[in-house]
């Protein structure tokens, strides 16, 4: 047995490095490499047990039937939720959705705990002796079995999961609440093409037919050294250079905005005023000036903390959006005088104003690269 067992220890070895080698994963992937590992036959013996109670029948046998019927419930789930995907993948993103995703993930959840009603039904039916099988006592004893495994499983999955995007912010309708200066954001829309909203969500319009589809692709601004202006690049191949494409020529740019804080060198600053490109992950692109940056995000790797906001150095909240159904990464943030900071969730370009939580819908796509006028850009001080 201990020989057998060696090789089922080092492949959960290798499966549990992998999210532990970038800053331990999430509490949900981590549930799920558990649940998936040997939770599954915890959860069958709590469901054999009950049956056992309620219905007289062998704990035994219904140990190892409910086992296999969790597994299996997990497998043909995971198999149908591929079809699901697609279809909800496929809702245009906007702001209803935003607001009816609270009731969409409740539904969800719904939806889940009726699928393993069903799918481990027939296992609880070969526990009933032939004489005493129906299917209306299979099911009653399966929705039984079902309500008292979640009365452990759904704590756990509610606390592992976060939505807090949708929970912990004021969901806008529109854009009113917006007061940040005048300022334009070129994305990358779902169609491939290059388009331009004001930071209001007004005057949206297509800029340029690019074909970007690659999801690798990405918006920079870039200063001509002969003429100084800012030009409007696209890079086809993530963060390498080679096959870039020049999209626009003489954007109204005159000046970017720089990642420098007072623990950053100036080195950095000095290689953003030449190429500008918001990061997809870390410190953001803002355009505030130093002495205003008293609230600040960092963007993190993982959906689940994907947005954290700090006042004066300390975290003041963390907007996530990672539920077992749905997994949002934050990425391609830019703050902007008046706390607002603009940036991708999912293929939402949303923003946010930073100390009130009001979060609005800008528009549908990646990659979001904010453009504020000269006249417009605080001037921040230079470097001694």
């Amino acid at each position: 047995m201990r020989r057998r067992a060696v090789p089922l220890v080092a492949l959960m070895s290798l499966a549990l490095a992998a999210p532990a080698s970038a800053n331990m994963g999430t509490p949900l992937m981590w549930l799920g490499f558990l649940q998936l590992a040997f939770g599954n036959a915890i959860i069958g013996a709590i469901e054999a047990l009950t049956l056992r109670f309620a219905f007289q029948l062998p704990y035994r046998r219904g140990l190892v039937l409910m086992t296999c019927a969790n597994y299996a419930s997990l497998v043909i789930g995971w198999f149908l939720l591929q079809f699901v995907e697609g279809p909800f993948n496929r809702i245009p993103p906007g702001i209803d959705v935003l607001l009816m995703l609270p009731k969409l993930i409740a539904v969800l959840w719904v939806v889940l705990f009726i699928w393993t009603v069903l799918a481990e039904a027939p296992f609880v039916h070969r526990l009933f002796p032939p004489e005493a099988r129906s299917w209306y006592t299979t099911l009653k004893a399966s929705l039984l079995a079902q309500t008292v495994s979640s009365l452990f499983l759904a704590p756990l999955y509610l606390s592992a999961s976060n939505y807090s995007f949708v929970t912990q912010t004021k969901i806008q309708p529109d854009l009113r609440f917006v007061q940040a200066p005048v300022a334009q954001v070129y994305y990358i829309g779902l169609d491939g093409n290059i388009w331009r909203v004001h930071i209001d969500g007004t005057g949206k319009q297509k800029v340029k037919d690019a074909n970007a589809t690659d999801p690798s692709a990405r918006l920079y601004a870039k200063r001509d050294r002969g003429t100084g202006r800012w030009d409007l690049w696209c890079s086809r191949c993530g963060r390498s250079t080679e096959g870039d494409v020049k999209l626009l020529e003489g954007i109204s740019l005159k000046r970017m905005p720089t990642r420098r804080t007072a623990s950053l060198e100036e080195k950095s600053a000095k290689e953003s005023r030449e190429v500008s490109q918001p990061c997809d992950m870390g410190m953001p692109l803002d355009y505030r000036p130093l002495q205003e940056r008293d609230w600040t995000v960092f963007v993190d790797v993982w959906a689940e903390r994907g947005l954290q906001v700090y006042h004066r150095g300390q975290r003041s909240y963390t907007l996530g959006m990672e539920t077992p159904f749905i997994a949002w990464f934050t990425r391609w943030a830019t703050c902007l005088p008046g706390d607002y900071v603009v940036f991708n969730l999912g293929d939402y370009i949303l923003i946010l104003h930073i100390p009130t939580r009001r979060l609005g819908f800008l528009a549908a796509g990646r990659c979001p690269l904010v453009v504020m006028p000269d006249r417009d850009a605080p001037k921040e001080p230079e470097s001694s």
